[in-house]
């Protein structure tokens, strides 16, 4: 069974994903099923993450301009610059707050 990202891309390792509820960045190092449950480990923390909750940043086919040599830090500011927002709301009658 093939896993698949929040938006329904195949998840491979290698790739690089965040997950959505913390914004954890990065590479996907093991791949397993559980309990009908697919789960991702991210060579960053070696955590399990739910597949569910993560999405595809970067596609394979980018990859290869990042194998060369770049520290940890730079190759973090390339995947930031890389994340897009879409739909977001940015005016002040998005807020709304109790109190």
């Amino acid at each position: 069974m093939e896993l698949v990202d929040s938006r329904n891309n195949i998840l491979e390792k290698g790739l690089t994903v965040r997950y959505i509820r913390t914004g954890t960045i990065g590479e996907i190092s093991n791949i397993k099923n559980e309990n009908e449950i697919g789960w991702v480990q991210l060579d960053e923390n070696e955590l399990w993450y739910d597949s569910s909750y993560v999405e595809i940043i970067e596609k394979r086919e980018h990859k290869k301009e990042i194998k060369k040599e770049i520290s940890h830090d730079e190759k973090l500011e390339k995947i930031k610059t890389q994340i897009k927002f879409d739909d977001v709301d940015m005016s002040s009658n998005s807020c709304e707050g109790g109190g």
